[in-house]
């Protein structure tokens, strides 16, 4: 629970300053490039941070690099909350992304150093959930806030939650790194880099990078769209993204415990055939969204909530396969991840809105395009599934797995690896990871 705080506040971010984006631009009355850059530079640079937080989390430190980052994040919206021009809030929010983009990171290495290749794909998927809810009940709060208080009370929130989480960190968290092997690792800032570059990684990065992307746009073109569309409230534009919230949280948890049963008869292909499963079924859910806005408000509600049930289903999979791949550094392999996502989601949020106000295509045709670009990436992805069941069939063990004889953590540090033969048999069977859960949680 301590470690899901940072996930918790990173959802939080977007989720209470989407339904303050009306209010924003009622007061600023920005240009449409600076609306959109208030979400697509925050976007870029969310994903370009990771490249240098991973390195440093696999090397030195889990707990104090999320603890210096949570400061820098409370601190950084205390002065957004009051902000009085455009080019500040853009700024500001910008900067927030700098200590924001540790959070994934770190949290995804704690995971790494307390569970075993197996046992991860399950709490890769719970990781998401404490923010997933947080995605559930923000938005509306957060149209609430805006309504009574304005749109900078959403900031001073922020800070506030930002101190609470620092202090619970630095007290209840121990150091999950395992210090001994951190040191054989070489600080690299272009780690995460060359291993989104690896042969087996980058068709995986392209389809996440793609997927994301048309995710991305979906939730952020509510604010930006609905206001015109439909003449939503800054109430009504909360709402709209609770059914996105509940569907997201539902897919990660299934996307985790999918990938998990489908493992169990597959090994390690098991995880890319759960990845491609739920990103195929990803791409109608993006051309229905696109073909449905403008008609009923509820029509892109309902893909919206479909979108984000089937998309984070793809990521529980998506990064155990990449873990197996380059065991070791987990935290720089998310970084890139990340780095992949938010550079093409970044890019889609400051093309998209400028070609829909020209004329120059409809959404429909634009998320269709998105779709066919994903699909053709699934070309090396299935070829590397047929490649990966001859490698490695149903039985057989990975590297890293024939090494987990070897402790991941400290013996007094909390660690699925110490526990007996029996015990481990209870944790590996499905009733054992939903009654034991409070063990870690």
């Amino acid at each position: 629970l301590v470690c899901a705080l940072p996930g918790l506040l990173q959802f939080l971010c977007g989720s209470l300053f989407l339904p303050a984006l009306p209010d924003i631009t009622e007061e600023f009355v920005p240009t449409p490039f600076q609306a959109t850059a208030t979400l697509s530079v925050y976007s870029f640079l969310s994903g370009i941070v990771p490249i240098l937080w991973g390195p440093i989390s696999d090397r030195y430190s889990r707990k104090w690099l999320l603890v210096g980052n949570l400061f820098l994040y409370a601190l950084l919206n205390y002065i957004n909350s009051w902000n009085r021009t455009m080019n500040e809030i853009i700024l500001m929010r910008s900067l927030i992304a700098i200590p924001l983009a540790s959070f994934f990171v770190v949290v995804t290495g704690i995971i790494t150093d307390i569970f075993r290749d197996k046992e991860r794909a399950f709490w890769l998927g719970i990781r998401n959930l404490p923010g997933f809810l947080s995605v559930l009940l923000a938005p509306p709060i957060g149209g609430v806030m805006v309504y009574l208080f304005g749109w900078r009370s959403t900031s001073a929130s922020q800070a506030l939650l930002g101190i609470f989480s620092m202090i619970l960190i630095m007290f209840m968290l121990p150091e999950t790194l395992n210090k001994e092997r951190a040191k054989k690792i070489k600080l690299n800032p272009l780690a995460p880099v060359l291993i989104m570059l690896k042969p087996r990684i980058i068709p995986n990065a392209l389809v996440q990078g793609i997927g994301f992307a048309a995710m991305y746009m979906t939730v952020a073109a509510v604010p930006l769209t609905f206001p015109e569309y439909y003449d939503a409230s800054d109430i009504v534009i909360g709402l709209s993204l609770v059914p996105f919230a509940v569907g997201s949280a539902l897919g990660a948890a299934c996307g985790g415990f999918s990938t998990f049963l489908i493992r169990k008869k597959l090994g390690l292909t098991g995880t890319l055939v759960s990845s491609l499963f739920w990103n195929i079924l990803c791409l109608p859910a993006f051309v229905g969204w696109g073909y449905t806005l403008e008609y009923e408000i509820w029509l892109p509600i309902f893909f919206s909530g479909l979108i984000g049930f089937l998309r984070n289903a793809t990521t529980p999979p998506i990064l155990m396969f990449c873990m197996q791949e380059v065991p070791g550094q987990s935290s720089a392999m998310n970084a890139g991840l990340l780095a992949v996502q938010f550079v093409f989601g970044s890019i889609v949020l400051a093309i998209f809105p400028s070609l829909i106000a020209n004329g120059v295509a409809s959404w429909g045709q634009l998320m269709l395009g998105l779709s066919i670009l994903e699909a053709i990436c699934f070309i090396p992805l299935i070829y590397m599934t047929y490649t990966t069941y001859k490698m490695y069939p149903p039985g057989s063990l990975l590297p890293s797995e024939k090494q987990e004889s070897e402790k991941l953590l400290a013996a007094t540090t909390f660690s699925t690896n110490t526990l007996s033969g029996s015990q481990r048999e209870f944790r590996e069977s499905s009733i054992g990871y939903i009654s034991d859960s409070t063990e870690f949680l």
